[in-house]
């Protein structure tokens, strides 16, 4: 039995015990919240295999051509009465490569509780995300030149106000830890991150809404070698034009305080002694998020425009401004096409990790069929370009990906 038959065999078995466990923890919640009659519950599930070949796999100037087969079971559960609601996803993505070095098996659970009144919501949502640095959504992906697991975890409860009929409010806190599996290689640094934000929104007639926001941040590597405090404040406008176009827009100023610690050995007569130094500073910035989205009677065209902070995969945060074009049209009642792109500027705001300092382009264009109501095939071809801004490159990397996959979806259970 070869690896990827072992493969298909070890998704299938966690396939069958995720939608077995789901069932029970989902009837256990049904059962316990008292009138079996008055909840309503669904059970959705899909399986998804593809093949892919791409002939620069960690984007580097001097290619490696690999080739690989994903195997991705989804499952996700959701149960509602008239006050609450329970969400669960779980999902395994096994992806087996023409090089085995690089093989890897993704996780990703997360649940979701909320309960409703008539003016107040509570919620808290948690997840677990395992995936390697080979995920080109990832903010290491072409970062390093082997393959790195990085493991997420997020725990975050919100409250909301709705304090008259046009005006709500809301409280939410977040705790993130994420992990690597072997940062040494790549000089990735594990953090915790907790962030704490409040909000208004209000609504200045059906189509216009004012929000304003406040998020305040506090970063700590696990290395204990840098850290920082972010305060965020955005405040923007939403407006429906029409029933197919929409725009919103908000901007705002972010103040940054960084520290950063060097740690040093010296011989002192035959004792070793570590000697740390700190260094810090203040600086500040805008943000801005802006995007649009215009509905067709058979497809939508959206664009956005941002400026953000985002933690950097070597300590500390990055300032990273994107645009992003999307268009999904649908050609028949079997025929679908999509073509995205985005274009990103990366800038570190340490200076130490400035040879990070990049742009970088992405088009994905792709092509669907439907060949029932439970079957898909997709199609699609993917290209990627990077460039160092601060490094002497004879070369701008680039890469090109094939890929083929199927979807095929069960047939719901729900007594929605």
């Amino acid at each position: 039995m070869n690896s990827q038959v072992k493969q298909w065999f070890c998704c299938c078995s966690f396939f069958r015990d995720i939608h077995a466990g789901v069932i029970g923890v989902g009837l256990f919640l049904l059962l316990a919240v008292g009138n079996l009659n008055a909840i309503e519950w669904s059970l959705n599930s899909s399986l998804h295999t593809s093949y892919g070949y791409n002939d620069n796999r960690f984007l580097t100037i001097q290619p490696e051509t690999v080739s690989s087969v994903v195997i991705q079971p989804d499952i996700n559960f959701r149960a509602e009465e008239k006050n609450w609601e329970t969400m669960f996803k779980a999902r395994l993505r096994s992806n087996n490569y023409s090089d085995s070095k690089l093989d890897s098996d993704d996780q990703y659970y997360m649940a979701n509780g909320s309960y409703r009144s008539e003016r107040e919501t509570y919620s808290i949502k948690g997840s677990y995300d395992l995936k390697s640095n080979l995920d080109t959504e990832s903010s290491d992906f072409g970062l390093s030149n082997v393959r790195i697991n990085r493991t997420t975890t997020t725990i975050s409860p919100s409250y909301s106000y709705m304090l008259t009929e046009r005006l709500q409010s809301s409280l939410s806190y977040t705790m993130t830890e994420s992990k690597y599996d072997d940062s040494v290689s790549a000089d990735f640094v594990s953090y915790e991150i907790d962030t704490g934000s409040a909000s208004l929104e209000y609504s200045l007639s059906e189509r216009n809404k004012l929000n304003a926001s406040v998020q305040y941040m506090d970063y700590l590597s696990l290395n204990g070698l840098s850290e920082y405090q972010l305060l965020t404040l955005r405040a923007g406008l939403s407006r429906q034009f029409t029933e197919n176009f929409m725009a919103d827009f908000q901007i705002g100023t972010s103040e940054r305080d960084v520290i950063n610690r060097n740690t040093s050995t010296i011989d002192f007569f035959g004792t070793l002694i570590s000697l740390t130094q700190e260094s810090g500073f203040n600086d500040s910035g805008f943000v801005v998020d802006a995007g649009f989205e215009l509905k067709t009677e058979l497809g939508a065209l959206t664009g956005k425009l941002s400026r953000d902070n985002v933690t950097s995969s070597y300590g500390g945060v990055n300032e990273v401004d994107t645009l992003r074009l999307g268009y999904n049209k649908r050609l028949s009642d079997r025929w679908g096409f999509g073509l995205d792109g985005k274009y990103e500027k990366t800038e570190a705001i340490i200076t130490s990790t400035s040879f990070t300092d990049r742009n970088s382009l992405m088009i994905n264009t792709r092509i669907d069929y439907s060949l029932d109501r439970d079957w898909k095939i997709t199609a699609s071809w993917r290209y990627l370009e990077r460039e160092f801004i601060t490094q002497n490159q004879t070369d701008v990397p680039t890469s090109n990906k094939l890929y083929i996959g199927m979807t095929y979806n069960f047939s719901e259970l729900s007594t929605f």
